[in-house]
């Protein structure tokens, strides 16, 4: 069975009627990606290159909802956070997102860094910051493992119109989030000045 898990106000993704059965039938491994990133399966899905799937296995459901909600304090701040619905199927959480047609951030940095880009990139660590200070001062609870540029991509979604210049965008979505209190947060902000160095 099925279960789809909403993220209130923010998801325009529409799914195809047919996703449980294109779960069990047309997932094709992301090898390319799998290599680079263990911890998480990645899926392209047969007949729709505009989507894409992960899924953590093993990971509770319930808990991977609440770490995917924690993300609406990045899009407060403007972060390009993936339009995502999670399901949960056969017990297990698969995130299904829109695909990002673009590339890698951390390789464009190394070889590519024009000051556009690096102009982007200081804009959105910036945005990080303030989204963590701003969990702190509300009480919310912040996404974890966001932070390195290994995690964010340089490019467009379907539905970007053919003008439309690439954003960077959130493509690692989070399966952990945490409460930040006065013992994290120090550590936060030293991690997160770290993978900006």
């Amino acid at each position: 069975m099925t279960v789809p898990f909403e993220s209130p106000g923010f998801d325009k993704l529409v799914l195809p009627p047919n996703m449980e059965g294109l779960l069990d039938t047309a997932l094709v491994p992301a090898d390319e990606l799998n290599a680079k990133h263990r911890d998480t399966e990645k899926y392209y899905v047969v007949g729709h290159p505009d989507l894409f799937v992960r899924v953590n296995r093993g990971e509770n459901p319930e808990d991977v909802g609440v770490s995917l909600d924690s993300t609406s304090v990045l899009r407060g701040r403007g972060i390009n956070v993936l339009p995502y619905k999670m399901l949960e199927h056969d017990g297990q959480a698969y995130v299904v997102t829109k695909r990002v047609e673009g590339v890698d951030l951390l390789e464009t940095l190394k070889t590519n860094p024009t000051a556009e880009l690096l102009a982007n990139v200081d804009q959105t660590w910036t945005a990080l910051l303030g989204a963590e200070s701003d969990a702190r001062e509300s009480g919310l609870r912040m996404p974890a493992d966001i932070d390195s540029a290994g995690q964010y991509m340089l490019g467009t979604i379907g539905g970007d119109s053919a003008d439309q210049a690439p954003k960077l965008w959130l493509v690692d979505l989070p399966v952990l989030s945490f409460d930040i209190s006065d013992n994290y947060f120090a550590n936060i902000i030293l991690l997160m000045a770290n993978n900006v160095v």
